[in-house]
């Protein structure tokens, strides 16, 4: 079983961040490895692994991939405010 459990809420630019390190961390990956198999720029890693809110999605999506995860979306519990992605961006 991965430290991940079986799902996983993710809140934050920087949550997703840090789970996509850990995962690099656990499969003992470079930053450039990372890179070269998402197809994009250890720097794009760097600011991805630090919360860059507004990281294109398409990378995120490839990044993610490339580390072996995936999204599930599940509807919100009742009630759930969820996110103000305004407010994290700067908007």
């Amino acid at each position: 079983m991965s430290l991940y459990g079986d799902s996983m809420e993710i809140r934050s630019a920087k949550h997703l961040g840090a789970v996509a390190k850990a995962r690099r961390l656990e499969l003992d990956w470079s930053q450039a490895r990372v890179a070269a198999t998402a197809e994009v720029s250890r720097q794009w890693v760097v600011a991805f692994e630090s919360g860059k809110a507004t990281a294109e999605m398409g990378n995120v999506l490839r990044t993610i991939r490339a580390l072996g995860l995936v999204f599930d979306l599940v509807p919100a519990e009742p009630g759930d405010s969820g996110i103000d992605i305004d407010r994290l961006v700067g908007g």
